[in-house]
């Protein structure tokens, strides 16, 4: 149940009505504080406050999909990374990979970019992720990959 509060401005006629409702209390209470301060000092506090609340980084949630096909007859199959340089220049995309399997080991002897990502960073993490893939010997001599690079949720960056 929400509480509801009537604050007067001491330096002017003001009056504020401030709803204390589970979450928001906190933020009513920093308020209310702010009020009943003196005028230069709210004023000097309010700008420290919003000043950190706009400068506290926000990150998003990346992800790097790769559809379980692709990934049939694997014996290791590792997703690629994000990287950082990446992340904070909010590059996606996705891209095709040729495999090219070693008959004998198993192993991606050739990895090809059929279609690029658009970025040179995400394209060298999943060249260099696919390298490390191993399937049974034998199995497969040749596998196209799909990789997807997304970042989910709100990014602040400054480029």
């Amino acid at each position: 149940m929400c509480q509801r509060s009537e604050v007067r401005d001491q330096t002017s006629d003001a009056r504020f009505q401030i709803s204390d409702c589970g979450q928001h209390g906190q933020l009513a209470n920093i308020v209310r504080f702010l009020l009943y301060m003196k005028t230069p000092l709210r004023i000097l506090l309010t700008l420290l406050f919003l000043q950190l609340a706009l400068l506290t980084p926000c990150y998003a949630t990346d992800v790097v999909r790769i559809d379980a096909k692709y990934k049939q007859d694997s014996i290791a199959a590792p997703d690629p990374d994000y990287p950082i340089k990446a992340q904070h220049m909010n590059y996606q995309g996705q891209g095709i990979y040729r495999l090219i399997i070693n008959d004998k080991t198993g192993v991606a002897d050739e990895v090809k970019v059929l279609r690029t990502t658009g970025h040179r960073e995400l394209d060298a993490s999943a060249v260099m992720t696919l390298f490390n893939w191993k399937f049974k010997p034998g199995a497969v001599k040749q596998r196209d990959v799909l990789i997807v690079f997304q970042l989910t949720g709100w990014v602040r960056g400054l480029h």
